[in-house]
């Protein structure tokens, strides 16, 4: 734990972080220091009391704290699936079965809706199953493959190594608000 109370002290320090890291291992385990300000008009200092509205801010040193207390870290290779068809005869493929999105774009469980309702729809209104599945993927694939796109897109600038178009957008997405207002929408499908 000291290890660890040392690299987010020389990490707070050298960030000019302010606010409050707290970690606990167990009974008693653990460590609360605060850095920084809470009012700098007032040069009001934090402390481990001091309430904060919270967003994306603290993942950075979250993330450190977790490495540092596995000895082992879990790395996980993202991957993206696109199917070039999601009709077969009379079997149709929905939703992660047929498109896996990076997770940038959240739109997981929007997608499989709108897969089972164009093939509600379909379904409905055609007079065979296999029309109807061809209906149902023509309707579908367009929309898949853009999200796909759009989920490239936006890991892009998390990869380590990038395009210099791929190198700009990452200054663009360098804030906060600019992933929030980017990821977890669907807005891009109805432009």
């Amino acid at each position: 734990m000291q290890a660890l109370e040392e690299a987010v002290d020389a990490l707070a320090v050298r960030e000019g972080f302010s606010g409050v890291v707290r970690v606990d291992r167990g009974e008693g385990d653990g460590f609360a220091r605060a850095y920084g300000l809470a009012d700098r008009a007032h040069g009001i200092a934090n402390t481990t009391d001091t309430m904060f509205a919270l967003a994306s801010g603290s993942k950075g040193l979250t993330a450190l704290a977790v490495v540092r207390l596995i000895e082992e870290p879990i790395l996980q290779p993202i991957y993206d699936l696109e199917s070039p068809r999601m009709a077969f005869g009379r079997i149709a493929v929905v939703g992660d079965a047929a498109f896996v999105a990076r997770p940038h774009v959240a739109a997981g469980v929007s997608k499989a809706a709108d897969d089972a309702a164009a093939l509600t729809e379909a379904l409905q209104n055609e007079p065979d199953v296999e029309t109807a599945l061809k209906r149902f993927e023509a309707a579908r694939l367009a929309q898949n493959y853009r999200i796909i796109e759009r989920a490239r897109h936006l890991g892009a600038y998390l990869q380590a190594s990038r395009t210099q178009e791929e190198q700009a957008r990452a200054g663009r997405h360098s804030t906060d608000a600019a992933v929030i207002a980017e990821t977890a929408v669907l807005d891009f499908l109805y432009a």
